[in-house]
């Protein structure tokens, strides 16, 4: 286990050798790629940690349910497995036959509500929903009840003042699948029935619709014009009224939008040092950026300090040309 103060060697006995990541050295997300077609997924889940990420180099573990990916991500230089270190030294593990996974994936799994989860090293808030961790903040000191009741206002959920405390860790995590090669083993009866199954399907469902075409075909000609004459002005009316909705949509993100003093108010409480200042500032269409100057910055700090003001989602940071400079990026929610 490797945290903030350390690597510690811990009791337990695991199928494979684990290099796990303290909680405080990842950040989460959830994120749904219900859009993205499903052989794409990897590649578009690769694309935005890149995006989301802090780091120069990003180590990252993703967690699939259907199409909703859990995600911890992290330095993968301040995280790399050492070599020669007395922990593996003394278990006789060479550092690439280690897996390298977030400490939450050894904590229990849950359904639903939310609960403070113990750690090593800090407490981590979690809310389940569905057997999905749709919300996870993690502080080095217990939440307070006005930390718990702003964790309870960004998953849009009833406050929660006294969640269950936990403990436990476990000796495997629970993201482990079965291997491929087993589970063919296992299921090849099962695939070969489904193979010949579809297949049939296939050849009965082609032959019905060659003669559904041949008997629709010889009275589809006249209908179809007649058809198009009758919904001509609908169509014209729906245009219309798309066009008109989309005015008005305009209209109201115009005067929803926020001012630039209250924007610049919300980030500047932000700022964890008082040497820090800006010295960018543009503000377009729901995204923020800004050059912020500050000689001691921590681009993870930074992340998380911005991320727990409700009003600013998707935070990137990246180093600024100078130095002692970093560029943030955000989307602002009205």
């Amino acid at each position: 286990m490797q945290t903030r103060g350390g690597v510690t060697p811990l009791p337990l006995q695991s199928l494979r050798p684990h290099w796990i990541l303290g909680r405080g050295l990842c950040l989460y997300r959830c994120e749904g790629f219900d859009h993205v077609p499903r052989a794409k997924r990897e590649a578009a889940l690769v694309f935005q940690v890149q995006s989301w990420s802090p780091f120069d180099r990003t180590g990252h573990f993703a967690v699939w349910s259907g199409g909703s990916a859990m995600v911890w991500y992290w330095d993968a230089d301040a995280s790399a497995l050492p070599d020669g270190h007395p922990a593996l030294a003394s278990a006789g593990v060479e550092p690439a036959q280690c897996l390298v996974l977030p400490e939450t994936l050894f904590r229990p799994r849950h359904e639903h509500g939310v609960c403070l989860q113990r750690c090593t090293e800090g407490y981590e808030i979690q809310h389940w929903r569905d057997g999905l961790l749709r919300g996870s903040y993690w502080s080095m000191q217990p939440p307070s009840a006005q930390r718990l009741a702003w964790f309870a206002d960004r998953q849009n959920i009833e406050e929660v003042a006294d969640p269950p405390l936990l403990d436990a860790l476990l000796a495997e995590p629970w993201s482990s699948d079965t291997r491929p090669r087993e589970w063919l083993l296992h299921n090849e009866l099962r695939l070969a029935a489904g193979v010949a199954l579809i297949f049939s399907i296939v050849l009965i469902w082609q032959e019905a619709r060659y003669w559904k075409y041949g008997w629709v075909g010889n009275g589809f000609d006249g209908s179809f014009a007649e058809i198009q004459e009758q919904v001509a002005p609908f169509m014209a009316a729906r245009d219309g009224h798309r066009n008109l909705s989309g005015i008005n949509q305009v209209l109201d993100d115009l005067l929803r939008a926020p001012s630039q003093a209250y924007l610049m108010g919300q980030v500047d409480q932000t700022l964890p040092s008082p040497e820090a200042k800006f010295v960018e500032w543009r503000y377009q269409q729901g995204e923020l950026k800004v050059v912020v100057e500050d000689a001691a910055a921590s681009p993870v700090e930074y992340v998380q300090r911005i991320e727990a003001q409700p009003i600013f989602r998707e935070v990137r940071v990246e180093q600024g040309r100078r130095p002692n400079q970093l560029d943030l990026t955000m989307k602002v929610v009205r």
